[in-house]
């Protein structure tokens, strides 16, 4: 692994980007386990609610992992939270088109 220098603006003339074959690695910090960071309750939260409540989750969860990366930290529940709850949501809105669809085309049948 080696440093590079950013130096595209006077405040990164201090920042150093990690390189591994050519990728940039991020700089955000892993928590230790049992320690708890900024985003993490929220995070959890989030994601729980993406599975029931898809639309509230994923907000939560955005919100959440803001807060962590804010801070410095990853937050892998937040980011599952808001996979699941884009997903979900997606889904959703395409169960619903096709369900509005089907009545809507039901209407006019008689079935006399």
């Amino acid at each position: 692994m080696r440093c590079i220098r950013a130096s595209l603006t006077p405040l990164s003339q201090t920042t150093y980007l990690n390189t591994i074959k050519g990728r940039t690695v991020s700089n955000l910090q892993t928590p230790t386990p049992g320690t708890d960071y900024p985003g993490k309750t929220l995070g959890i939260v989030g994601l729980v609610l993406a599975i029931v409540f898809n639309l509230i989750g994923l907000i939560i969860s955005i919100v959440a992992l803001q807060q962590s990366k804010a801070a410095g930290f990853k937050n892998t529940p937040a980011k599952i939270g808001i996979i699941v709850g884009a997903i979900l949501f997606v889904l959703g809105i395409i169960v619903s088109i096709i369900s509005f669809t089907a009545a809507a085309s039901m209407v006019g049948t008689s079935t006399y």
